[in-house]
């Protein structure tokens, strides 16, 4: 079975001093001299994908795909260390900005591509943060989501079962391939850290790129261009009343009790 993990690497925003915090003149933050890390909900993925290989133990294929302009060779190394047998990188369409659906078409046409059994995304990114990007995912590729997810397991004849969390339960979902996994908040997956030898026999190898030339050109989706801060001002009333007692009758009669007994 073939599994394709989908990641990203972020700005850690925790590092930003609070006057650093002053977006341009597209209300974009410059993050470029910020270290950067795994995005949870994918570094989460990631892990589940590796507990999910060592409790089948039947040689599944793992893969791991990010859209993304740079990447970091630490990071194609440690995913190739830890037994991803292939890190593929998406090129992105140049000057666009928080796009959640041209993202998810290069994932998809990938996916059309690639064939794998099970795609699996995070909820969100910490830095866009749209949140839609693996349902589009899902509603091109025609396959059945599941969101929430916590952890999941291999089956026979290409069957998954998934933990997810739905109206505040733990449930658990069988399904067959293909489908979408959506991994949410799951404590305590932190990626696992490969030893000096499972580096060493994963130096020399490199990303694989899918570019943007692998995708049906259509007409351009509404994407985001500029921030703009509205004014957040609110009418107002001043009672000039010295007496408390008169400042509350006037108060309920004349602005809070018409409402009251509307409602």
């Amino acid at each position: 079975m073939k599994l394709l993990g989908c990641f990203k690497i972020v700005p850690d925003l925790e590092q930003l001093a609070e006057e650093e915090w002053k977006p341009d003149e597209q209300g974009i933050i410059d993050t470029r001299f910020v270290r950067r890390e795994w995005n949870c909900y994918d570094e989460s993925l990631l892990e589940l994908m590796l507990r999910a290989r060592d409790q089948s133990a039947r040689g599944e294929t793992l893969e791991a795909l990010t859209v993304s302009g740079t990447l970091q060779d630490g990071v194609i190394k440690t995913l190739y260390a830890l037994g991803f047998d292939k890190v593929i990188r998406a090129g992105t369409y140049s000057g666009i900005v928080f796009s959640p659906y041209h993202t998810a078409r290069l994932i998809s046409s990938y996916c059309n591509a690639g064939q794998p059994d099970c795609l699996i995304l995070g909820a969100q990114s910490s830095d866009e943060g749209s949140g839609m990007v693996p349902y589009l995912v899902a509603e091109m590729l025609g396959w059945p989501c599941v969101s929430g997810v916590m952890d999941f397991a291999l089956e026979q004849d290409r069957g998954i079962v998934a933990e997810h969390m739905q109206f505040s339960k733990k449930m658990r979902r069988r399904m067959k391939a293909p489908c979408v996994l959506v991994v949410g908040n799951v404590p305590n997956t932190y990626l696992r850290i490969p030893t000096l030898k499972e580096r060493l026999g994963a130096s020399g190898r490199k990303v694989e790129e899918w570019g943007t030339d692998h995708v049906k050109e259509e007409k351009m989706e509404p994407q985001l261009v500029k921030l703009e801060r509205k004014g957040q001002s609110r009418a107002s009333i001043h009672l000039d009343v010295d007496d408390t007692e008169e400042l509350v009758r006037r108060l309920y009669l004349e602005h809070i009790g018409g409402r009251m007994m509307d409602s």
